[in-house]
């Protein structure tokens, strides 16, 4: 049933995500496979997988640093997650990546916060001294 209150998420640029179109089978089988056929919604659609977007990785000494990389680190500590707005930037420059975060508004925070990514991404921590 078609509803105007209804949301229905349009393709309209391509913004270079990467990933793969599963059969409903398909999927079903790898879930089987792995123990977890019960997971498998009975509604017979195939499955988008995205894994990351193409194109977005800052090189650094012949290491490529990605978004999802550096997201999954800024995410892991709480009191981070809390204090940004979920966007950051990625920049290379001379020979360290750089990360500039939207906090908040009001927002200051200390440098300790960013620890945990030392644990995650031993390059990085070369620049948080």
């Amino acid at each position: 049933m078609l509803s105007k209150s209804l949301l229905i998420p349009l393709i309209r640029y391509n913004s270079k995500d990467s990933g793969m179109i599963f059969s409903y089978h398909k999927m079903k089988g790898i879930l089987e496979k792995n123990n977890y056929g019960h997971l498998c919604p009975e509604l017979n659609l195939p499955l988008v997988a995205v894994g990351g977007r193409k194109g977005r990785c800052v090189t650094i000494k012949g290491a490529s640093v990605y978004p999802e990389e550096i997201k999954q680190c800024l995410y892991s500590d709480f009191r981070l997650a809390e204090s940004m707005t979920g966007q950051f930037k990625l920049k290379s420059e001379l020979d360290c990546v750089l990360i500039e975060i939207q906090l908040r508004q009001g927002l200051e925070i200390p440098l300790s916060y960013f620890l945990p990514l030392k644990r995650f991404y031993p390059p990085i921590a070369k620049t948080l001294k």
